[in-house]
């Protein structure tokens, strides 16, 4: 009976139902027609377990299906062994948003892809050029970047970038690099 279906419980079943919708939204058109209206996720990234098992992440932190498709997307691991739920928050939305932040200015200023991250105390970024970039996502992410921009800019030649081993970022005041 359409008068007595509760839009919101049955919006509230499919996000538990369907990992893969984002947002459901039911309309009643009276005397007998239902719509029902679903956003999907959209992978960010591919996140894998200690064990071996890879999931899409969307750009909140939900793992939303599990997948064996890796080439050409950006990897991230956890260091910290928790099963992961489909439908559920993986990487907390303040992590990924760093990670969001890093790999676009990578990709936007210096042309450089972010190939694989790895959360722990720290982010560690590796990128396609075979360095890496360690940041700490407790500190100022406006900061880092910063950082991060100045040493790619003006004191790493392109020319000796894909030299060098890493770039530490989560200290106050200077950024190094080997």
């Amino acid at each position: 009976n359409i008068f007595l279906l509760d839009k919101k419980i049955l919006a509230e079943n499919i996000l538990k139902k369907f990992p893969h919708a984002r947002e459901a939204a039911v309309v009643k058109h009276l005397p007998q027609q239902v719509n029902i209206l679903v956003d999907e996720r959209e992978p960010f990234a591919v996140f894998c377990e200690s064990e071996g098992k890879c999931f899409f992440i969307d750009e909140m932190g939900i793992i939303f299906e599990e997948t064996q498709e890796m080439e050409g997307k950006m990897i991230i691991k956890k260091d910290i062994a928790k099963e992961a739920i489909l439908g559920g928050n993986s990487v907390s939305k303040d992590i990924m948003e760093a990670i969001s932040r890093i790999k676009n200015e990578l990709e936007k200023n210096f042309q450089i892809h972010v190939a694989q991250v790895l959360i722990n105390d720290l982010l560690i970024f590796k990128t396609s050029e075979g360095w890496a970039v360690y940041v700490d996502p407790t500190a100022s992410m406006n900061a880092q970047i910063t950082k991060l921009n100045v040493v790619l800019r003006d004191e790493i030649p392109l020319a000796t970038r894909k030299g060098i081993q890493y770039i530490y970022l989560q200290y106050k005041d200077k950024a190094y690099y080997k």
